[in-house]
């Protein structure tokens, strides 16, 4: 899922031009499925921030935890643990009636989350008119795009789906049931993923994420083989997933996103700048 809003934010931001006015992209397709109101806006915003403070809990697991030998099959009995920025779960530990969860500190973290996205929601109300413009052209550019055909590939992009499969292929022959082979997957997978994503040339951002999850379960699939061939428990290999890709994919969608923002704003002011100089 995350890996596909890091493919989605960055078409977004690729497709997106200035010169467009909403009115005008709208004339030549039918009603934008992302376009929204300020409201909704307001509601992705806060989803947003829900999902930072979420993709922080995944990363905690690295700051609170001593080592990552548990993921990759070395017992080195290290005592694992999960929160951001309060803790959620520890390994072995009872909270409160018996529960393996400290269910307070999930509502707590949930607030931090509602606080962060009410902060993004803002800024999207400020914006919802400029994101409009933005979601609309890009939904158009795909429309284009598909009539123009379907899956192409440049041969700048066979060259790259190609180079990382067979990087993969040689990984998997040489560190098959190795510990490489799931430190691979839990910390190239997302970049993995996307990089043969985007290779194919001209296709809907729809199309992509469906390629995208296919790859995803068999990248899984291939962890908990490994996995299996280390002893590594499947509930362990789902964590280490977890983990590793959600901050991976969370971040990078979030850096993408302000790097859309800056450049609809950046584009606004050298407009702005035109203006002046035609109007002297």
């Amino acid at each position: 899922m995350l890996p596909t809003i890091v493919c989605l934010a960055k078409d977004i931001a690729i497709g997106w031009s200035p010169n467009a006015t909403l009115k005008d992209v709208m004339k030549r397709t039918k009603k934008s499925t992302l376009e929204a109101s300020a409201l909704l806006w307001f509601g992705r915003g806060v989803m947003g921030g829900v999902m930072l403070v979420a993709a922080g809990n995944a990363l905690s697991y690295f700051f609170r935890t001593p080592g990552i030998s548990d993921l990759i099959g070395r017992d080195e009995n290290v005592t694992e643990a999960i929160g951001f920025p309060f803790e959620i779960w520890e390994e072995d530990k009872i909270y409160g009636s018996g529960f393996y969860i400290d269910y307070p500190n999930v509502g707590l973290n949930l607030l931090v989350g509602i606080a962060v996205g009410s902060i993004i929601g803002l800024i999207a109300v400020r914006l919802h008119k400029d994101f409009n413009r933005w979601v609309a052209e890009f939904e158009q550019k795909n429309v284009d795009e598909e009539r123009a055909g379907n899956l192409q590939f440049s041969v700048k992009g066979l060259l790259i789906i190609t180079t990382l499969a067979a990087l993969m292929l040689a990984a998997l022959t040489r560190w098959q049931g190795t510990p490489e082979v799931l430190m691979a997957i839990y910390f190239l997978g997302p970049l993995l993923l996307i990089g043969i994503a985007m290779a194919p040339n001209k296709i809907r951002w729809q199309h992509r994420a469906t390629l995208l999850a296919i790859m995803a379960f068999a990248m899984i699939g291939i962890a908990l083989s490994s996995g299996n061939q280390l002893n590594v428990p499947l509930d362990r290999v789902l964590l280490g997933i977890f983990v590793s890709w959600t901050p991976q994919s969370a971040f990078g969608a979030f850096i993408l996103t302000i790097g859309g923002i800056l450049q609809i704003y950046s584009q606004k002011r050298a407009e702005r700048e035109l203006n002046v100089a035609e109007a002297d």
